[in-house]
């Protein structure tokens, strides 16, 4: 078992887009290596801002051979009466580029016939890398390429130099001119000069002789090391940002932090402020105390080794201190007329180009929070309706041009400064959470409503329009809209229908979109329940749960999640299996059809009085249960009916003859049918 190495070195890639295209790497020499049949041991991919690297270990020195068969026609009609071929047996033969001497004969369930068994002897991995390497750089996935020169090769950044080897080997093959060798460089300023290697240790070795760390890993922990070594000089700690770590990695090829400092001056101003402009322009740590408050203080990391590094302590102080008396400034310019101002002068932003401008969603924002206020938290609608007027302002001032991750957060500090109220001020930053996958959600009951009224708002009127996201495309982030208003519904336990939210949101529209308003409606509604679904199965519940409860109910979310976990917990019960085949059986026989209810007088047998008498018992203690939303004792008390079901179908013909005894036997599983009907559809389930 060899090993296999590959590095394309190229300009400059962006931080954002390598740990994307390391799992595409990954996939894409996994996949290849699979349909060239040659077996491996483990794939590591490794990548720093001008490298991506490939190393496969255990690799097979053959690809696998294969016998190939292909079942011809049969013998009968393959030779005549004389023994001779037929046309039928010289075609297929020719099409098999072989003799009919050579075809051999197979005898199957179905009779003899000819058959074709070629055993194909595998290829040198080494000459079937020459082929498999270029497809893989071909294949790896970037959120944007380029073109260079005149070139028709697309990569995310020109590509200087590509290594290639197999068991010390060179595996030869050219990209645009530019042939495969076993050279790179090291650093581009510590070590820019041409070496060579013959596997991949001395590759590893030497480069991290020339300043080079090839594991992002090892990159990571070297910057969280030594970042929190600096901050224990002044008694702090770097800020936790997992993202901001991980693009500091893929920054840097020999990492080295460096701890500066700026006037405490700037500390008056919102501390997220700080710490957005630390990030976003500099890619500087912030650093924060022992109660996670922010210090005067700041970590930058370096790409270059010098011999004195307060010359770059100090170049990272004076770029930063330009950068803060910027921020002071647009605080200062922006805080010099009244928040409400800004919020009055929306109507000239636009929202998108066939929905209007900001004001008009605010509009509509407005009248649907109101009107969820008035249902949900009557005592929360003008801070509702105060909120609404104020949540889009911040976009027109300056900080929020300069910096657009600052929405919500800027609009908060502004409308505290205008003194509005503080459930108004908060509102107007909560409305836009969550805006990420785990992120908080609104605290208070002002800012979840209104976060569920623009949310809802721009799901509808993208639904409207056709902007609906497809595969990976989704630039208006409704997915993630999706989830947080549903989320919220659920976490705040409001019993509300989701199903009405829907229509009011779609009502906000004016009436060009009327046509459209049943099909988008539909639409909407299977959208959030496929992302509903998809997060209940990812946070473990059974998928065939979700599907059972949700072809019933998908209304009052908190109510249909507690269905949910209350079934998917009773799926481990070791008679659970039994009982949804009894359902199924009901289900089958009655197959949706609808049938009178049963008339007692024409009950013949035990079975049918005992299973009509449990049915109706259970059914008024199922309805209060479902009443206090006591679902697990819900799905308990209805599958108290097993016994009876299986004594029914054990001792009575349903089938009869006399069609009134069919239908009220029929109707009677019907009235038992809708029992289970009331919480789940059982017929979902999946029974092993």
């Amino acid at each position: 078992m060899k090993e296999a190495f590959l590095e394309i070195r190229t300009e400059e890639i962006p931080s954002g887009y390598i740990s994307g295209a390391l799992r595409s790497l990954k996939e894409n020499a996994s996949s290849l290596f699979e349909e060239y049949r040659i077996d491996f041991r483990e794939i590591s991919v490794y990548a720093t801002p001008r490298r991506l690297i490939l190393h496969v270990q255990g690799m097979a020195e053959s690809q696998k051979s294969i016998i190939r068969k292909s079942i011809g026609p049969p013998t009968r009609i393959a030779f005549d009466q004389d023994g001779k071929p037929t046309p039928a047996a010289l075609g297929f033969a020719k099409n098999q580029n072989t003799t009919v001497e050579k075809l051999q004969t197979e005898v199957t369930s179905k009779g003899e016939y000819l058959a074709s068994i070629v055993r194909e002897r595998g290829k040198k991995t080494g000459k079937l890398l020459s082929e498999i390497f270029p497809k893989i750089l071909s294949n790896i996935k970037f959120p944007k390429y380029m073109r260079w020169g005149t070139g028709k090769t697309r990569f995310v950044r020109p590509i200087h130099s590509i290594a290639a080897l197999f068991a010390g080997e060179l595996v030869r093959f050219n990209v645009e001119g530019i042939k495969s060798g076993n050279a790179t460089k090291g650093h581009r300023f510590l070590a820019p000069k041409v070496f060579s290697f013959d596997s991949y240790a001395s590759y590893v070795k030497k480069l991290g002789t020339r300043s080079v760390i090839i594991n992002p890993d090892d990159r990571k922990k070297i910057i969280q090391k030594e970042s929190q070594k600096l901050a224990s000089r002044v008694k702090g700690s770097p800020l936790r940002d997992d993202e901001l770590f991980e693009t500091l990695t893929y920054m840097t090829e020999f990492p080295i932090p460096v701890q500066g400092s700026f006037d405490e001056k700037f500390l008056k101003l919102p501390h997220e402020l700080l710490i957005a402009v630390m990030k976003k322009h500099q890619r500087y740590l912030s650093v924060v105390d022992e109660k996670g408050k922010l210090m005067p203080h700041f970590i930058g990391v370096s790409d270059n080794k010098v011999k004195n590094r307060k010359t770059v302590r100090v170049g990272f102080e004076r770029v930063l201190k330009a950068r803060l008396a910027d921020a002071q400034y647009f605080y200062d310019e922006d805080t010099k007329i009244p928040f409400s101002e800004y919020a009055g002068r929306l109507d000239s932003v636009v929202w998108l180009k066939k929905l209007g401008s900001i004001a008009e969603k605010v509009k509509r924002v407005k009248k649907f929070g109101k009107e969820m206020a008035l249902s949900i938290a009557p005592s929360r609608n003008e801070s509702v309706v105060r909120a609404a007027e104020l949540c889009k302002g911040d976009l027109l001032t300056q900080m929020v041009y300069e910096f657009p991750e600052l929405q919500g957060i800027m609009g908060r500090e502004y409308a505290r400064i205008s003194k509005e109220e503080r459930e108004v001020s908060d509102a107007i930053y909560e409305h836009y959470l969550p805006r990420f996958s785990g992120d908080l959600l609104p605290r208070s009951q002002t800012g979840a409503l209104l976060s569920v009224a623009d949310k809802m708002d721009s799901i509808a009127g993208c639904f409207l329009i056709g902007l609906i996201p497809t595969g990976s495309e989704d630039p208006y982030a409704l997915r993630r809209q999706a989830l947080g208003t549903m989320n919220i519904l659920i976490r705040k336990g409001w019993e509300v229908s989701l199903n009405k939210l829907i229509g009011q949101a779609l009502d906000g529209y004016p009436p060009v979109f009327s046509g459209s308003r049943k099909e988008a409606f539909e639409k909407i509604q299977d959208f959030l329940k496929q992302r509903l679904k998809n997060q209940l199965i990812g946070e473990g519940y059974h998928y065939d749960a979700v599907d059972a409860v949700f072809s019933v109910s998908f209304d009052v979310l908190c109510n249909d999640v507690k269905k949910v976990a209350a079934l998917s917990g009773l799926k481990k019960e070791p008679w659970f299996e039994s009982l949804t085949i009894a359902f199924k059986r009901v289900c089958n026989i009655t197959k949706d059809q609808v049938y009178p209810p049963p008339d007692e007088g024409l009950f013949e047998v035990e079975a049918e009085r005992k299973l009509y008498g449990i049915v109706n018992g259970i059914r008024s203690e199922l309805e209060e249960y479902i009443e206090k939303k006591e679902f697990g004792k819900a799905f308990k008390k209805v599958c108290e009916i097993k016994e009876p079901v299986d004594l029914f179908f054990d001792e009575v013909l349903v089938m009869a003859e006399d069609r009134k005894i069919r239908d009220n036997r029929l109707g009677l599983l019907t009235m038992a049918f809708d029992l289970f009907r009331k919480i789940a559809d059982f017929t979902k389930i999946v029974v092993k």
